[in-house]
């Protein structure tokens, strides 16, 4: 499973992998869903354009799900995903980021 998540995690994009830390650091998951606009507040300016087009991906992906309109949850695999690029960051820069 370790190679497949490893596989997953180099195809995604820059943007996807941040999208997809946001959604952990907001407790997305199966149960809990996010709307777009809280997504977009916590990315950068330039993220933001991109945002509908890299979450359309994410879906396809099978990573993302649409719960309503403009409304996102993750899939069991996409939660694990997420949480996995999450503790990655973490080790990266030793602390919290917000």
């Amino acid at each position: 499973m370790g190679e497949d998540i490893q596989r997953v995690i180099k195809e995604l994009s820059p943007i996807q992998k941040k999208i997809m830390i946001r959604f952990a650091k907001l407790g997305v998951g199966t149960y809990c869903n996010v709307k777009l606009e809280t997504i977009q507040k916590r990315l950068l300016k330039h993220e933001r354009n991109h945002i509908g087009n890299e979450i359309q991906k994410l879906i396809a992906k099978g990573l993302v799900f649409a719960y309503r309109s403009k409304n996102y949850g993750l899939t069991t695999y996409g939660k694990v995903i997420a949480h996995f690029l999450l503790e990655k960051e973490k080790e990266e820069y030793g602390f919290r980021i917000i």
